[in-house]
């Protein structure tokens, strides 16, 4: 679990770039611990250099505030292509994108994203056409690409 202090200096590190922090993970690979970063912009694409920019000035806070035991390695990139969407903002920013959405019922609905509204999603569904989905009722969600 991320300190909330925390999490809230690296949005605003991140929100000073002009860019949105779109999720914090800490994960464990084998022996080594991970801090992961993921940045978004709500137009265009994020490069490596926003990449960068956001770990230079992120790491001396990491250094100081030190979230982790021990050794870890810090991550700064782009949640890919293909996103999971836990959160509303997670949904504004993927509009306009293929998506798969699952309820709490287990129907699950692919199609492209149309809007976010107040607590609820509009999904342009390819079978059964536009369905409004209460965001309270999602259990699964991501952005997912066509090929």
């Amino acid at each position: 679990m991320i300190d909330t202090n925390l999490e809230q200096d690296i949005r605003n590190i991140v929100e000073g770039e002009g860019l949105e922090l779109f999720d914090i993970e800490i994960v464990k690979e084998g022996k080594n611990s991970i801090f992961r970063i993921f940045i978004a912009k709500e137009k265009g694409e994020i490069s490596i250099d926003d990449c960068v920019k956001v770990s230079e000035i992120v790491s001396p806070l990491l250094d100081v505030e030190e979230p982790l035991s021990g050794k870890y390695s810090l991550e700064v990139s782009s949640p890919g292509i293909e996103r999971k969407l836990t959160k509303l903002r997670h949904y504004q920013l993927s509009i306009g994108k293929d998506v798969e959405v699952t309820d709490i019922e287990g129907n699950r609905y692919i199609g492209k994203l149309k809007e976010v509204r107040d607590d609820t999603i509009l999904v342009e569904d390819k079978t059964i056409g536009d369905i409004s989905i209460s965001f309270e009722n999602i259990v699964k969600g991501r952005t997912i690409f066509n090929f």
